[in-house]
């Protein structure tokens, strides 16, 4: 039974996340923040001055609850001034571009505040200190940009703590342009990071070098050692890559068919250095200290010092994600707690740490990674002794499976409205991959450890390099094995913010029906399912009576879907890689219920595909009652005829002019997709204008989405 006296951060926790939630909701409005400063301040004055009036010396004890709403609505207050002063877009030198025309740049000065990621171009985040204002002057700035570099030799030899001079057309990070597209700009607004740049070598120069924290740089500099050691023994990209992800957390070089592996079996938690190998690297220490059988009172407090800062260390070592802060300061808690001989819950410990990190840092309030960090570790701590209980074995490998089993279930059953919200899918054996990257996990993190410290001695480090790479290697064989499973991955589940919250209140529950033995709790849980239900349900609806076009915005290419009876016909163009097209179509496919089998792709040569509502014949496409000249080279109708048509796509820089066009086909609207040169769009754009032809651009606006009959 859970005591509310035991977990008093718990409930200073939720006003305080209150307050950030409120002031993500109401955005960067000063005068909403004003307001809602003076509104709760209004009201806890209000209260105080209203219980002041009535009670009387007898009745303190009794009015003790005034107190605890006074702290709650202060924490709210608190909360909000956390989220508003978190925003840096509030600050006086925030910058902003003095322009947003295609052809002007600006001159900006800054220091590269994380490590570089190496891709097809660089990706640098950059802490800005000097900017070009109006005059042309150099003056002090604040705030971030992303930049995204040429990639050269000169390119690579970039380091965190370099500050750099560029001059550059920045512009603002813009929104998903396709449906259901992951929302890259949010993503990073809560990294206070609102503007972005595409530099080429010629428009940058590094000023200076060293210029970060020392501390993340020695950090940064030791990781890549470490990595070369990897490297050294682990000759193949796939275990090599692994291996720097689950032991250092560097994840920027892995292959993409491991990524969907790890991913599809439910097993990417252990590529993201979280609270599982913080603790596996807090016990191994704890090992060996252990073996330190001294008395005297210094050990009593130099032990817990060294666990805590070698707990840091590997943190800050391995990129100090929220999962790993997460655990650093539990285990911090932990740590002191037990060398102070407390006894510790686990529950308070949880709610202290995620205090202390949204106090630091309120904006991880909506980030994923400290999203299913905590409630992993709440289902885990809560359910798995309740699961683990229903089936009692006595073989202790039974046992032991067993266990690792009903981790696994009450880890996925806390999480899964997170997930699904965000991912749209659930690996159903997840709790057979957990038998594999739980134990590989541990045997990899060890032997990786012990490589590190036993490299240098000849014939020994061989030896510890062979037995980490045949380790990731059967993990990583395993893996892939499970994912040929039939029906390994349940795809396009998709709900909306309402049925997370009905999910959640589910769970919450359930856990008060086991606790209270009450039945009524029962009852709450079930009725917040069926508005789940009720709205899955006319979704599928929905979508089995929905019939449409959309065409995509997808860089130097096109792709178009025909959807209708949940299933897709899509044209797409040459070269069209397989992480774009999924990139830009995937979500909304699922979003219209529509699954990877159900997928007819075809390629625009085709001479004739025809059934039921489509027809396609020569770059002429026909779908319901919407006719779509697909004009991705240039054509000619015989004989001066007419086609009259509601779109006419153009393509690869195929435009014959507005008036011929008119004259061929006479559109209700041209369409521009994103494999055309940006500035002849914009000069056909006008072309059409001055004849009267509607126009849509796929890269300024977006997707277009066409409802059919």
């Amino acid at each position: 039974m859970l005591n509310w006296r035991e977990v008093p951060f718990f409930r200073l926790l939720l006003p305080l996340m209150a307050g950030i939630f409120l002031s993500i909701w109401l955005g960067k409005n000063p005068v909403s923040s004003v307001a809602v400063a003076a509104a709760v301040a209004g009201l806890g004055l209000l209260l105080a001055y209203l219980h002041s009036r009535k009670i009387s010396q007898n009745q303190a004890f009794a009015q003790r609850w005034w107190f605890g709403v006074a702290l709650s609505l202060a924490l709210v207050l608190s909360g909000y001034g956390l989220g508003y002063f978190c925003n840096k877009t509030h600050e006086k030198n925030f910058f902003i571009p003095k322009s947003t025309s295609e052809s002007t740049s600006q001159s900006v000065i800054g220091v590269v505040s994380s490590e570089p990621i190496q891709r097809e171009k660089l990706r640098l985040e950059l802490s800005l200190l000097q900017v070009q204002d109006e005059s042309d002057s150099l003056v002090p700035a604040s705030g971030k940009i992303i930049c995204y570099v040429e990639t050269s030799e000169l390119s690579k030899q970039v380091s965190y703590g370099d500050i750099l001079a560029l001059n550059a057309r920045i512009q603002s990070v813009e929104p998903p342009k396709n449906p259901d597209a992951f929302d890259y700009k949010t993503y990073l607004y809560f990294q206070n990071i609102h503007y972005q740049c595409f530099i080429k070598n010629s428009q940058w120069t590094k000023l200076a070098a060293d210029r970060g924290n020392w501390i993340i740089a020695a950090a940064y500099q030791f990781r890549q050692k470490l990595i070369k050691i990897l490297a050294k023994h682990l000759k193949s990209d796939n275990e090599k890559s692994v291996g720097s992800a689950l032991i250092l957390g560097y994840k920027d070089e892995i292959p993409q068919e491991v990524l969907t592996a790890y991913i599809n079996t439910g097993s990417m938690h252990v590529l993201s250095v979280s609270g599982l190998h913080v603790g596996v690297v807090a016990m191994m220490l704890d090992f060996f200290l252990n073996k330190i059988t001294t008395r005297r009172r210094w050990w009593r407090v130099t032990k817990p010092t060294i666990l805590v800062i070698f707990v840091w260390a590997f943190s800050i070592l391995t990129g100090a994600s929220a999962a790993v802060l997460r655990a650093a300061v539990m285990f911090t808690f932990l740590i002191v707690g037990r060398s102070l001989k407390r006894e510790v819950n686990i529950y308070n410990i949880l709610a202290i740490s995620a205090f202390c990190l949204l106090c630091y840092n309120p904006f991880l309030l909506v980030d994923v990674g400290f999203q299913l960090s905590y409630m992993a570790l709440l289902g885990i701590v809560y359910f798995q002794p309740k699961i683990y209980r229903i089936w009692l074995i006595d073989n202790k490998l039974g046992d032991h499976l067993w266990s690792l089993t009903a981790t696994g279930i009450a880890a996925q059953l806390t999480t899964l409205p997170i997930s699904v919200y965000f991912f749209h899918q659930f690996p159903t054996y997840f709790w057979l991959s957990g038998f594999i990257v739980v134990p590989g996990a541990v045997l990899i993190l060890w032997t990786g450890i012990a490589l590190f410290v036993l490299d240098f001695v000849p014939f020994l480090g061989e030896i510890v390099g062979y037995a980490l790479y045949w380790s990731i290697w059967l993990t990583n064989a395993l893996l892939f094995l499970i994912q040929k499973l039939p029906a390994s991955l349940v795809t396009g589940l998709f709900i909306n913010i309402y049925a997370v919250t009905l999910l959640f209140v589910t769970l919450i529950a359930s856990a008060a029906a086991i606790n209270t033995k009450r039945f009524q709790w029962i009852l709450v849980g079930l009725g917040s399912l069926v508005p789940v239900c009720v709205f899955m349900a006319f979704r599928t609806v929905q979508n089995q009576n929905t019939s449409k076009v959309i065409i995509y915005n997808v860089s130097k290419n096109t792709l178009i879907d025909c959807i209708t009876d949940k299933k897709c016909d899509s044209w797409k163009g040459i070269n069209l890689s397989e992480k774009s097209k999924n990139f830009a179509a995937q979500n909304c496919r699922w979003g219209n219920g529509i699954s990877e089998n159900k997928v007819i792709e075809h390629s625009f040569s085709d001479s004739l595909i025809e059934n039921s509502k489509l027809l396609y014949s020569k770059n002429i496409l026909v779908f319901c009652d919407k006719k779509i000249i697909c004009h991705n080279i240039p054509i000619k109708l015989e004989n001066n005829q007419k086609f009259p048509t509601d779109y006419v796509l153009i393509s690869n820089n195929s435009f014959q002019g507005a008036a011929q066009l008119q004259q061929d086909f006479e559109p209700k609207c041209i369409v521009f997709d994103a494999s055309n040169a940006f500035y002849k769009v914009k000069k056909w754009k006008l072309e059409c204008e001055k004849i009267g032809i509607s126009t849509y651009d796929l890269a300024e606006k977006g997707a277009l989405t066409i409802e059919v009959k």
